[in-house]
């Protein structure tokens, strides 16, 4: 969930900055944007986690390997001070989960983007 929850965080504000061309991507909000996205883009995306998944379930119901080892490591990190690199990923992953949640909340009360609420910033005092 860490992993998951650090890549939908950096997402979150990317997609308040980079924008494709095309209608479909032109909407600023995550969650608003989860609706202009056509049946066919659900499907491709479905598809792309499914093959993702039957890629890794070996990997991820073998009791043999250990947890989150799936044999890629272009950068050789893995031959480094192992315990403290897994630690830093548990607490960042962690810290993730709280910044999602937080510009989840925000987002719902306010109705405006992490970016845009940081450039119209009122303060309540």
């Amino acid at each position: 969930h860490g992993r998951i929850c650090m890549l939908a965080t950096l997402g979150w504000i990317v997609q308040e900055v980079v924008h494709l061309p095309g209608d479909v991507f032109s909407e600023k909000h995550a969650i608003a944007a989860i609706y202009k996205v056509p049946y066919a883009g659900w499907v491709q995306i479905i598809a792309f986690i499914c093959l993702c998944e039957l890629v890794t379930f070996k990997a991820n119901y073998d009791d043999t390997s250990a947890p989150g080892a799936y044999g890629f490591d272009p950068m050789g990190l893995g031959k480094s001070d192992y315990e403290k690199l897994r630690l830093n990923e548990i607490k960042n992953g962690r810290l993730a989960m709280i910044g999602f949640a937080g510009f989840l909340m925000q987002y719902l009360v306010t109705g405006q983007g992490v970016i845009e609420q940081l450039t119209s910033f009122k303060s309540l005092l």
